[in-house]
């Protein structure tokens, strides 16, 4: 009977938390809709600045260590940093 109740408890306690992160996934998404970003290949310098609360420099600084991929997309400028494009 006591390890029945535990079972119980248990799978309440999961159900909830199953709960809790699909509504947590649909706000998510929400947001990223909101910021124009959802389902994108490529990100601007300023995209990816604001996506982790950081400074465009410090997204260039790490783009230049190569602590992030890189593409230059065509017709872009090469001295142009703001346009080079982070894949998702």
């Amino acid at each position: 009977m006591i390890q029945t109740d535990r079972y119980e408890a248990i799978l309440d306690a999961l159900t909830e938390l199953r709960e809790e992160v699909v509504g947590l996934r649909r706000q998510m998404g929400r947001a990223l809709e909101e910021l124009g970003i959802l389902e994108r290949r490529f990100y601007t310098v300023h995209e990816v600045a604001k996506l982790v609360r950081r400074s465009p420099d410090t997204v260039r600084h790490w783009l230049r260590e190569g602590r992030l991929k890189r593409i230059r997309m065509k017709g872009e400028m090469p001295g142009n940093d703001d346009a080079l494009r982070a894949p998702a």
